[in-house]
């Protein structure tokens, strides 16, 4: 397996995390933005979220139960509304540059 080097010149290790954080917080807006009315209020099941977050059902629940993310019941079911968890990820990455500042 080849390697590749990157090298960065005249940026410190904490302005090249302040450049992706915004760089991410830029294209999930742009995510949101896209989504239309329609597919906003799309109510995704435990599974779809953990799968969409790349998280255990766990680390989801442990979220639920944090906070970060909203769920509702629906009969037996707990569900997520898509257009929140893709604000929840907004939130999140906000909260991390605001504590790394």
């Amino acid at each position: 397996m080849e390697k590749n080097i990157t090298q960065l010149h005249d940026i410190t290790p904490s302005e090249f995390q302040e450049s992706l954080i915004r760089h991410f917080e830029f294209r999930l807006k742009e995510i949101l933005e896209r989504l239309d009315n329609n597919s906003k209020d799309k109510l995704l099941t435990r599974e779809q979220t953990a799968e969409m977050l790349s998280i255990s059902l766990g680390t989801l629940w442990s979220w639920t139960r944090k906070g970060i993310l909203i769920s509702y019941r629906i009969g037996n079911k707990v569900m997520y509304k898509q257009h929140e968890v893709y604000e929840s990820l907004v939130r999140i990455n906000h909260s991390k540059t605001s504590h790394n500042g």
